[in-house]
């Protein structure tokens, strides 16, 4: 069964989480005082990890917020969010009970990418350099997945894909159990495919 995460990921500070976010960022609930360290990312309770950041996004009918405690329970660590956010969860939490630490974002989904990168150590430049490639449009995007794959496979890359039929690393794979295009968290978690080379052919 094919792990949609690396094996093994060294613990990053959530103050390094709160630096990677931005400069309009706040700490809540002492965090950086107690240690806190983080090792991995998700937006799904489904997929929570001990020692997971979760990330409770603001939605089109639900705050993700709104099932922090579900993902608290299921042993994330600390909770990216923003000011609504923040205001769910301590409306949430019971009297005497101690708030999650929360790194709160004007806009987390606009820096999810970049907190899920340095977090599996897929940012650059220290990061190896993962070259991602995205497909948009309304049909075919499927069908031209499979291709390029194909095609950087016939020319010797390892490849990973995320789509909506399943998810690939190398000759490792899985069906996808939710129909949707892969969020930032995922993405970033193509952290043991190997960087690729450079281009054969670029302008000086």
């Amino acid at each position: 069964m094919l792990s949609p995460r690396p094996e093994s990921i060294d613990p990053t500070p959530l103050s390094a989480v709160s630096t990677a976010a931005g400069p309009v960022t706040e700490l809540v609930a002492d965090a950086v005082a107690g240690g806190v360290t983080v090792t991995g990312v998700t937006l799904s309770t489904f997929s929570v990890r001990p020692g997971d950041l979760y990330a409770g996004l603001p939605g089109a009918n639900v705050h993700g917020a709104s099932y922090a405690a579900k993902a608290i329970d299921s042993g994330a660590v600390a909770v990216l969010t923003d000011e609504a956010g923040r205001r769910i969860i301590e409306g949430l939490t019971a009297e005497g009970e101690q708030q999650p630490p929360m790194v709160v974002v004007p806009d987390p989904r606009a820096v999810l990418a970049r907190v899920a990168a340095t977090v599996y150590g897929t940012a650059l430049p220290d990061g190896p350099g993962v070259r991602t490639y995205g497909i948009t449009g309304t049909n075919g995007k499927t069908t031209t997945a499979y291709l390029l794959t194909s095609a950087l496979r016939a020319l010797g890359r390892t490849t990973g894909l995320i789509g909506t039929v399943e998810t690939t690393i190398g000759e490792e794979r899985a069906t996808n159990p939710f129909l949707r295009a892969a969020d930032a968290d995922a993405l970033a978690r193509l952290h043991e495919a190997p960087p690729f080379p450079p281009p054969p052919f670029t302008k000086s």
